[in-house]
């Protein structure tokens, strides 16, 4: 066999190799709609916050009131859920809660699962409104129904959006805005 030939056959074997692998972990997840539930013995509620605008968004919270509040705050090619996956081990809220946290879950206005999915599903706003309304009217909610700060983890544009939220923020109390 030429030394071609058998780069070629190495690269199959490594193909079929990876790709019998990610077949088995696509067997092992739930199809849509048949989400394996993965927060056995954790507490849900679904809370609603009103943003400055008259929209209203939607959380999901495995509450814990001697924890700290975490609000998980996702980018923009998902909705919350991607925080909360049907997947035993890969569900950053459940091990969270189950790690003592009170964990927040949210969406962007127009986006989300229902019973979670959030006013505003015409797709006319822009990063700014995520960050002047939503961002706000997020964490405000989740202090004022805590009494407590929020921790915050913005996954890419969740993390853009709190960064344009505290920079308007800062830039309005020194008057540089």
């Amino acid at each position: 066999m030429t030394r071609s030939g058998a780069s070629i056959k190495a690269a199959l074997i490594g193909a079929l190799g990876l790709y019998t692998y990610y077949a088995y972990l696509g067997l092992r997840t739930p199809l849509p709609g048949q989400d394996h539930d993965v927060a056995q013995g954790l507490e849900v509620e679904r809370h609603e916050f009103d943003t400055a605008d008259g929209l209203t968004l939607r959380l999901k919270r495995y509450p814990n009131p001697d924890g700290i509040p975490v609000l998980l705050c996702r980018g923009f090619g998902g909705c919350g859920t991607c925080f909360d996956l049907p997947r035993e081990h890969r569900n950053m809220a459940v091990f969270l809660a189950r790690e003592g946290f009170d964990v927040w879950i949210s969406s962007f206005r127009g986006c989300g699962r229902e019973p979670y999915a959030s006013d505003g599903g015409d797709w006319s706003h822009t990063i700014d409104d995520l960050a002047i309304h939503d961002a706000p009217a997020l964490v405000d909610g989740v202090s004022a129904a805590t009494g407590k700060p929020v921790f915050y983890v913005g996954h890419s544009m969740g993390g853009a959006r709190s960064s344009i939220c505290t920079s308007r923020a800062r830039a309005s109390r020194t008057g540089a805005w």
